[in-house]
């Protein structure tokens, strides 16, 4: 893509805290996806300050690494993928399907990656999904769980096309997931292997900021990774979760910010983001997926 000869290797590595190895090992993918998925918000809080998403590589570099900002699944893993392509990794885009309520959603909703390692390995990659994201990459095997500190996943076939990512769901201690059985599998979403170019997405990209039926145009949202949990917003709410282990979470704290400027300021203190434009923030329950699926 034109103007990628402007994006630096190493800026983005500092960016994600990275120091490691530079080899394409198995070992090397974990690290490089914990380092981004604890240091790179999920967030789209330009799409309600009057700035529009579009997948130009470029313009996301400059947003996450330059800026210090987060991106929506597209451009965090979208830029992530050009990461590890440039570290030698070999890498297919692939397009994911989210389970909301009782149907999945249309097809690119989700992009995420498959990551063929030096090693022999293959790995289902995904550094931004949200409260349930997998912080490892997820070997490319039926059925095997998968435990990680944050939760136990499994990739199941579904049909002759698609997979699911399924996780066990687990106990909120000072909370709980409505509807959600603890010790039961939960399907987050479904993915084919097909590989797909980046510019495949920008349709549904435009999809969730033009559309009625898109859960993301009414809905400001950000969450991201820390050493033992995770720090969701959602609207004007906040709430800190701590992984107690694989099947526990705790939760830690629930604040509601009083006004935009001291979401700002929450957004700043916990997150490192320094949003310089007036927001429009909102917050709606939609189509079966409500506060209670983040909070």
């Amino acid at each position: 893509m034109a103007g990628t000869d402007r994006m630096d290797t190493q800026k983005y590595l500092d960016r994600i805290k990275y120091n490691g190895t530079l080899d394409t090992s198995s070992t090397t993918l974990k690290k490089l996806c914990i380092c981004h998925a604890s240091n790179v918000p999920f967030e789209m809080f330009d799409m309600f300050g009057g700035q529009r998403k579009t997948l130009d590589l470029e313009k996301i570099y400059n947003n996450i690494v330059l800026k210090r900002r987060g991106g929506l699944c597209y451009e965090n893993n979208g830029l992530f993928s050009w990461l590890l392509k440039n570290l030698g990794f070999d890498v297919k885009l692939i397009q994911a399907q989210l389970f909301i309520g009782t149907k999945f959603s249309p097809k690119f909703d989700h992009l995420v990656m498959m990551v063929h390692c030096s090693d022999g390995m293959e790995w289902l990659t995904d550094v931004t999904f949200g409260d349930k994201i997998f912080i490892n990459p997820l070997k490319f095997e039926e059925l095997t769980e998968q435990s990680q500190h944050n939760g136990v996943y499994r990739i199941r076939k579904f049909d002759e096309e698609f997979f699911v990512v399924e996780r066990r769901v687990k106990r909120l201690i000072n909370g709980r997931e409505k509807n959600l059985i603890p010790g039961t599998w939960q399907i987050l979403y479904k993915f084919d292997t097909a590989p797909r170019k980046f510019e495949d997405f920008q349709k549904m990209c435009d999809y969730h900021q033009d559309s009625e039926e898109s859960f993301l145009k009414y809905n400001t949202i950000s969450c991201l990774l820390n050493e033992d949990g995770i720090v969701i917003t959602w609207g004007l709410n906040m709430c800190k979760k701590k992984y107690i282990d694989p099947y526990t979470d705790q939760l830690t704290e629930v604040k509601l910010a009083k006004t935009e400027k001291e979401l700002r300021e929450i957004l700043k203190k916990e997150m490192g983001l320094d949003i310089d434009f007036e927001l429009k923030v909102q917050a709606r329950d939609f189509k079966g997926f409500t506060t209670n699926n983040l909070l």
